[in-house]
């Protein structure tokens, strides 16, 4: 029997939550065949299967039932030694990954690796960029250990620290007849071609709830799940994105793209902090949230004034 390294115990419980191949890899960021090579080869070293193979994904075996808790326990604690070492240290070191929204990571990841090169050329950042709702997937399967997220006003996490607050925007070509005006009521947007995230997303969430609230329907053209998909869709001229000015502010600086403002009411959203809050944070960890911490609010203010 061969030992199973740590990183094929990861493997196994990444599949175990995900219930797929595929949304495993993603997770870990390494490809299909070698997820299903790894649990190949934990199967072959301890005797049994751990999965079922079925069309919907895979299935905890009755074995991998029983070794899944001892293969989280084994990896946790090593991870809470490998903390203990660097906190002794006193020294902050090692891997920090964070998940952060498209509209900020420019401008975020500039100021924070100014910041760690001058103060703790140790640690070694992560980024993952993606919308609220791969975030939030990311942070359950603890893929990452925090993010800088959006949240709307009806559905905030009391759990996060805010960050501040943007203003969201009708974001549109310049021939649209919308960009006629700096500013639109949001029952004007009824029957206005839209562009936007899943249903799932938050900025869905409050739109739909504010459109029942005012007894209107709004139409949605098309679902993106990227932000330059929204902007592209938004400049050849029919539909609308609703976006805050930081992600489009090149756009419209060039006369690509006008902004207008939604009102009655405003859509706001807060930018908050979120972390996967482990039994064990790294020195690392917490040194990465104070910098953020400190670093985005006034960020936010500044970007809130274009």
């Amino acid at each position: 029997m061969t030992h199973v390294s740590l990183r094929q115990l990861d493997v196994f419980i990444q599949v175990a939550r995900a219930g797929s191949l595929s949304k495993a890899a993603a997770l870990l960021e390494l490809a299909p065949s070698l997820i299903s090579r790894t649990i190949g080869q934990i199967e072959e070293s301890w005797g049994g299967a751990l999965f079922h193979r079925t069309g919907r994904g895979f299935v905890l075996s009755e074995f991998g039932i029983q070794m899944l808790p001892n293969a989280i326990t084994l990896l946790d604690q090593s991870a809470e030694l490998n903390n203990l070492a660097r906190q002794s240290l006193k020294v902050p070191s090692g891997v920090v990954r964070l998940g952060i929204i498209p509209s900020l990571a420019t401008n975020v990841m500039s100021m924070l690796r100014a910041d760690l090169q001058s103060s703790a050329p140790e640690i070694r950042l992560i980024v993952r960029e993606g919308l609220n709702g791969h975030i939030d997937e990311w942070l359950t399967a603890g893929s990452i250990d925090m993010a800088v997220i959006n949240r709307f006003s009806i559905a905030r996490n009391q759990d996060e620290y805010s960050l501040g607050e943007l203003e969201t925007f009708v974001v549109c070509s310049p021939t649209n007849r919308l960009a006629l005006s700096s500013t639109v009521n949001f029952a004007e947007l009824a029957g206005v071609p839209l562009v936007l995230p899943h249903f799932q997303n938050g900025l869905r969430s409050v739109l739909d709830y504010h459109a029942r609230k005012q007894d209107i329907s709004l139409t949605v053209a098309i679902e993106a799940e990227s932000i330059s998909v929204m902007k592209h869709v938004a400049m050849l001229g029919d539909a609308v994105a609703i976006l805050p000015v930081c992600s489009v502010w090149e756009e419209v600086k060039a006369g690509k793209l006008s902004i207008v403002k939604i009102t009655n009411p405003a859509i706001c959203r807060q930018i908050n902090l979120a972390s996967a809050q482990p039994k064990s944070m790294s020195l690392a960890t917490k040194f990465i949230l104070s910098r953020l911490r400190e670093l985005i609010p006034p960020l936010v203010k500044q970007l809130a004034l274009h």
